[in-house]
């Protein structure tokens, strides 16, 4: 049986303070639109975490590579393709502070990467009063050319450079900290991206205690923890035994630690001469953790002797929900801000009026059109049913399941009495073929066929996002079944009350959705999903009253917003991560 979402947001008996110090390492941070250094969930839940402890004014040191391009932007071609361009991030701009010391010089941090050494500078991105984000950047002076553009784009280049950018992010960020005077009691690893982190902690217990690698091994192992955010391949890094005796090699050696223990530590049953970051993580880690209990339950399967403790990913609420929402929720939760994690806080937002909540949801809304309209020239009508399919484009997400059966949705998208229109956006990665090919193809469509009807949004983005989770009248979510670890971009619609149509996968595998929204069978969607809009969504939404308030549609809003807004923000996460990850650990 399923966990309602009031459950899953139970408030804690006693209120986790979180005031041990944390050193979190991520590959990449989603803040804002300024400093554009993440590719897409992974990033971003990384940034509603660092916001979430700020907020909550924890000790907090997050660590990550400053990539002086970001990722890429979108641009989608007169062929209706997919094409990329690169921008430099201005770090003054980004309000980046550049660590030096005392003499005004900019402090250098020597990463050993092979037989050479390389210097990292340190930017402070001050969040809150005890939290900060350091950004590790490779651009400097005194490297070589090769050396400098280490750090310049995030996901680029081929495994030397990843495995490079890894050991800057790894190393380097273990002894920024250390040299600006940081003891961390926990350090939490955030994908396998900083793996390398466990060696060099093992290596400095090593030699501060004066004991065997083991023993230090099993000392490490009670400050590290790790999270996984995927059980697709492609997101579980893994290098050839050659390439971590090339770069990693002299760095074992000086560090008086065994290739033969490195190399089993980050060995893979399945892969031979394979180094897995992953498995790493697993191994060196006291306690590992998952993103939803789906994925925890469907980990088993691959890592059977790791079990994974499901900590199911949150979104800090704050910087998701439209202020105009935030406002009215005051008025009815007054204490949502500070207690987002306890379910009774939000109960009064069941009592909101039902015009009132439609009346802010159709400015909102006709907030995103406008911006679809600038952005594409295509009008779109504010009475028309609007559907979202938004987040990061992987053939698994099955961006394209609602164009499955073109009859089928003509056969309802052109109605003048109950009009219907499709918004799509998101970038695939750039060696993504089959992602491109899906772009291509909506985009052709949206030209044609379904013309005023769909449109493709290019370059995605933060303050994109934001209008859509707070514009869209439905989120729709199609993933294949037990691939979407967790997923975080329905928690933010929900957040401003957008009703869901979506696969029961990742975090929506926990919520009972009767009363608020629709779930897709795990097998069959591609065919059940007209009958679900024809006979269930449309019906209800256009079903008005005298005031032209969907009644029906508005209460399924607020009690979206009453039961998954609790469940699902980065308080009730961070909370869970205080109790379960950095408490002290006895093994």
């Amino acid at each position: 049986m399923k966990q309602s979402a009031r459950q899953r947001g139970a408030a804690p008996a006693k209120k986790p303070t979180g005031d041990r110090l944390v050193a979190y390492f991520c590959a990449e941070y989603g803040i804002n639109d300024i400093t554009p250094i993440y590719s897409g969930g992974l990033g971003v839940l990384a940034g509603d975490i660092v916001q979430e402890a700020a907020e909550r004014g924890m000790p907090f040191a997050a660590v990550g590579l400053f990539y002086h391009k970001g990722y890429f932007h979108q641009h989608i071609d007169p062929e209706k393709g997919q094409s990329e361009y690169t921008t430099l991030i201005d770090p003054v701009a980004s309000e980046l502070e550049l660590i030096r010391d005392k003499e005004g010089e900019t402090v250098l941090i020597e990463v050993p990467i092979g037989e050479r050494t390389v210097f990292v500078q340190i930017w402070r991105w001050k969040l809150g009063k005890s939290t900060n984000l350091y950004l590790l950047d490779t651009d400097h002076w005194k490297n070589s050319e090769a050396d400098r553009l280490i750090t310049d784009q995030l996901y680029s280049g081929d495994q030397s450079k990843r495995i490079e950018q890894e050991i800057v992010l790894a190393l380097g960020g273990y002894r920024a900290l250390k040299f600006m005077g940081y003891r961390p009691e926990v350090f939490h690893m955030n994908e396998g991206h900083s793996a390398f982190l466990s060696l060099e902690l093992v290596a400095d217990i090593m030699h501060e205690e004066n004991i065997t690698t083991e023993a230090a091994r099993k000392a490490a192992k009670k400050v590290l923890r790790f999270t996984n955010h995927t059980l697709v391949a492609a997101g579980n890094d893994a290098f050839p035994h050659e390439l971590i005796r090339s770069f990693l090699g002299k760095f074992i050696e000086d560090a008086g630690l065994s290739m033969v223990d490195v190399l089993n530590w980050g060995s893979s049953p399945d892969a031979p001469n394979t180094f897995s970051m992953t498995m790493l993580a697993l191994r060196m880690a006291g306690v590992s953790t998952a993103v939803s209990r789906l994925h925890a339950e469907k980990a088993l399967s691959i890592w059977p002797q790791y079990p994974l403790v499901p900590i199911t990913n949150g979104v800090f609420l704050p910087a998701w929900i439209a202020p105009e929402l935030q406002e009215l929720y005051a008025e009815y939760a007054p204490e949502w801000r500070p207690e987002a994690a306890d379910p009774k806080v939000w109960r009064g937002v069941r009592r909101m009026p039902h015009e009132r909540l439609w009346e802010i949801h159709t400015v909102l809304k006709r907030r995103m059109l406008a911006e679809v309209e600038l952005r594409t020239g295509v009008q779109l009508e504010e009475r028309a049913l609007t559907i979202v399919w938004a987040r990061r484009f992987a053939t698994y997400k099955r961006p394209d399941l609602l164009f499955a059966d073109l009859n089928r949705l003509k056969a309802f998208i052109f109605r003048s009495d109950r009009p219907i229109q499709i918004i799509v956006a998101g970038k695939a990665h750039p060696a993504d073929i089959e992602g491109k090919e899906i772009i291509q193809h909506i985009e052709e469509l949206a030209t044609h066929e379904l013309e005023g009807k769909v449109v493709f949004l290019e370059d995605y983005s933060i303050s994109l996002a934001r209008l859509l989770v707070s514009g869209a009248d439905v989120w729709l979510n199609t993933p294949i079944f037990g691939l979407e670890a967790s997923g975080t971009s329905g928690m933010k619609a929900s957040a401003n009350g957008v009703v869901q149509v979506t696969i029961s996968d990742g975090w929506a595998h926990e919520v009972d959705w009767y009363g608020m929204g629709y779930e897709l069978p795990a097998e069959g969607a591609e065919k059940a999903i007209y009958s679900i809009f024809e006979k269930k969504v449309i019906p209800t939404f256009f079903r008005r009253n005298h005031q032209d308030v969907p009644e029906l549609w508005v209460a399924m809003m607020l009690e979206t917003v009453a039961s998954v807004a609790p469940a699902y923000s980065s308080a009730r996460m961070v909370g869970d991560y205080i109790r379960e990850l950095y408490t002290p650990q006895d093994s």
